[in-house]
């Protein structure tokens, strides 16, 4: 039984690297949304690849991952901002909880009800290019 547990929290703790990478991206990508224009296309490329990269121990953790994986791809593959800030609201939505466990909070915006996973501490709205316009939710 021990060396079950202990193998447990080896492999947790092997695969947190990349878990935290993909939220400190997902920080980036809100980030860029907010000092952007609104016309603006952000750089998405990379996360992907990313999340294929992940092998978390964590039996839930594998699911939130799975279901994000295709708002990820569109993500990736969008068009136009509008597109990006839609997928990128619902590979948050989906990750919301997850976050929580590396220190991540998540925040909705109060006018078009979209989320965005954040570290920092002043809460800079993306979708208004706002500050202190949010509702933090996790």
């Amino acid at each position: 039984m021990r060396n079950l547990f202990t193998y447990i929290v080896a492999s947790s703790i092997i695969s947190a690297p990349a878990e935290e990478k993909l939220f400190e991206r997902l920080d980036q990508m809100q980030r860029d949304l907010y000092s952007t224009g609104k016309d603006q296309m952000i750089h998405t490329k990379g996360i992907y690849h990313l999340v294929q990269n992940i092998d978390s121990s964590s039996l839930d953790s594998k699911i939130v991952l799975d279901q994000a994986w295709g708002y990820i791809g569109l993500l990736e593959n969008a068009i136009g901002r509008k597109e990006q800030e839609q997928y990128l609201s619902n590979v948050c939505f989906i990750l919301k909880n997850l976050a929580a466990n590396f220190r991540y909070a998540t925040y909705v915006c109060p006018v078009t009800n979209k989320i965005w996973i954040t570290k920092t501490n002043i809460v800079n709205n993306p979708y208004l290019q706002k500050k202190d316009s949010a509702k933090r939710i996790s």
